[in-house]
Parts: C-alpha cells; structure tokens; sequence
C-alpha cells in the first residue's frame, strides 16, 4: 500500500507491473483498492499527493 495514495493504491508495484508488460496484473492492482480509477484520476490532486511523495518528485528539488 502507498502510504501517499489516499486510497492505498500500491503504486511502485502497479508501475512495475507496467514495465513488465503485464497489463492485466496492474489493473488488478489498481482494481484492488479501487473501484472507480477513472474517476479519482480525473479528480485526485496528484501533484501534491501521490507525485509529491515519489522518489522523482525529491530527487528533481535536488537538482540545481
């Protein structure tokens, strides 16, 4: 479970579900926690949740 997804979506395993190609495992990824992933990716502020806590999102307020 992603502790900064406010529904728990484990996202490290769904993005590496993705990599593998192995689509239907991360949907059921999503799935699991969620029943409407469309919706709340329309509406979640991702910016300031998920995104702001992702290792990308620290390592780019690193750069100069």
């Amino acid at each position: 479970m992603c502790k900064k997804c406010p529904v728990g979506v484990d996202i490290p395993k769904f993005i590496d579900y993705i990599k593998r190609g192995e689509f239907k495992e991360a949907a059921e990824t999503i799935f699991k926690y969620n029943s409407l992933p469309s919706i709340c990716g329309r509406v979640c502020p991702q910016e300031i949740q998920c995104e702001g806590g992702c290792v990308l999102g620290k390592k780019d307020k690193q750069l100069p």
